[in-house]
C-alpha cells in the first residue's frame, strides 16, 4: 500500500479478520439511524506504531467516541507494528526520511495537512521529530500492559514524542515516560537494556501482518466469547467508532 494510502490518508477496512459480512458492516458503520446501546463490555484491540501520527490522532478520536457513549464500557489493549521494518536505532529528521524513503519532494503540505488535523483533536506535532527504529517502544508498552498502565503509557510515549520532538528510540526519554506515570527510573533503564518482551513484541507484529493488517491504525472490536469482530484501519471520525461500538452491540 502506498504512503499516500496508508500513512496520510488511511483506508477504511470495514471487515473482520476473515472478511465477511463486509457488506453488512458497511449498511452498519454508515447507516444514520440513532439506536440506543446496551450496556456492554467491549474489547477493542489496536494495532499501532509509536512513529506512526495518524494513531495518535486516532487514539483521540477513539476518545472523542467514548466521551459520546457513556454507557459504553470499553477494554482497550494495544498491540504493537511496525509502519517500516529495518529502521535504524538512531535517529533521522522526519522530513529528510520522508524524502528519502518515498521521494517527497514537497513535504510541507504533508506536514500542514497533519498539523491542521492533529489540532482539531488537541496534538501540536512537532515537525523536527526523528524517526527511529521503535522495538524499545513496544517493549516499555508491553512492560506497561503487564502491569496495568497500558494505555498511560501509550499516552505519555506518543506526547513526548510527537509534541516534544525526541526520538523514539532514545531509551532516556522512554524512562522520563515511564517515570512520569508512576515507574521506577532505574528498573525501566535495566528492563530497556535487555532483551525481555522483545520476542513476545514481534511475534505479535508478525502475527498481525499474517492476519492481513498492512497499516495503522487498526481497530478491532469485539464482546467477550463472541468470535465476530468489527474492525477498520485509519485515524477515522469519531462517528465511524460510534457505529463500530453499534455493530458490535448487536452481534
Amino acid at each position: 500500500m502506498r504512503l499516500s494510502q496508508r500513512y496520510f490518508i488511511p483506508s477504511v477496512l470495514f471487515n473482520s479478520f476473515k472478511k465477511t459480512n463486509l457488506h453488512k458492516s458497511n449498511k452498519l458503520f454508515f447507516s444514520t439511524t440513532s439506536t440506543t446501546m446496551s450496556e456492554k463490555v467491549i474489547d477493542c484491540t489496536v494495532i499501532s506504531d509509536s512513529i506512526c501520527p495518524w494513531c495518535y490522532v486516532g487514539k483521540k478520536k477513539l476518545e472523542q467516541a467514548l466521551q459520546d457513549a457513556p454507557n459504553v464500557k470499553v477494554n482497550i489493549t494495544y498491540k504493537p507494528f511496525f509502519l517500516r521494518d529495518g529502521l535504524p536505532k538512531e535517529g533521522v529528521p522526519i522530513n529528510e526520511y520522508l524524502s528519502k524513503a518515498y521521494g517527497m519532494r514537497d513535504i510541507s503540505r504533508v506536514n500542514d495537512h497533519l498539523n491542521n488535523v492533529g489540532r482539531e483533536v488537541g496534538i501540536e506535532f512537532n515537525d523536527k521529530r526523528l524517526i527511529a527504529n521503535t522495538l524499545d517502544s513496544h517493549r516499555l508498552i508491553e512492560y506497561a500492559r503487564q502491569k496495568g498502565k497500558q494505555l498511560e503509557m501509550v499516552e505519555a510515549i506518543f506526547k513526548r514524542y510527537f509534541v516534544g520532538g525526541t526520538c523514539i528510540s532514545d531509551e532516556k526519554m522512554l524512562a522520563d515516560c515511564a517515570e512520569s506515570i508512576g515507574f521506577d527510573r532505574q528498573e525501566v533503564l535495566k528492563y530497556l537494556e535487555s532483551d525481555e518482551n522483545k520476542d513476545k513484541v514481534l511475534n505479535d507484529i508478525r502475527d498481525s501482518k499474517n492476519r492481513g493488517v498492512s497499516g495503522v491504525p487498526y481497530f478491532i472490536f469485539s464482546t467477550p466469547g463472541n468470535p465476530k469482530k468489527v474492525s477498520f484501519s485509519g485515524a477515522q471520525p469519531k462517528e465511524v467508532f460510534l457505529k463500530a461500538f453499534e455493530a458490535v452491540d448487536k452481534q
